[in-house]
């Protein structure tokens, strides 16, 4: 967790939402002021499970593979995945972000960003 602010009688909704067990595994909090801005999912959460359990909360984000898919995957595999992280963290009530389940590596091919980039405009614009 980094950059929590928390104002008295807020800390009860912080545990709340920090509480809940994903596979016993919450990766990673950005916060903005007072609440989270959103959990970033890792690729090795079910993001399913996430946009149900968490995301009626707070918004969830992340869960592409940076390495299998990003990294080393084909176009079609980034757009295979990319769809698919899509298509469930947009279930999450409260939203969903695009965006990898870590940091890609930097001797990533640029190409493959592209790619990456390229499926997410091809996913369309996520109006919650």
């Amino acid at each position: 967790m980094s950059n929590l602010v928390v104002i008295p009688g807020k800390m009860e909704d912080i545990n709340k939402i920090l509480n809940k067990d994903i596979k016993g595994i919450i990766l990673g909090v950005k916060s903005l002021s007072i609440y989270p801005l959103e959990l970033d999912i890792d690729n090795i959460i079910d993001i399913k499970q996430a946009a149900d359990e968490i995301g009626s909360e707070v918004p969830i984000a992340g869960n592409v593979d940076p390495v299998s898919i990003v990294m080393k995957g084909t176009k079609e595999e980034i757009f295979t995945d990319v769809k698919r992280c899509v298509e469930i963290g947009s279930k999450a009530k409260k939203g969903y972000t695009l965006a990898t389940g870590c940091d890609i590596p930097e001797t990533t091919d640029p190409q493959k960003i592209d790619w990456f980039m390229d499926a997410a405009r091809a996913c369309g614009e996520y109006k919650g």
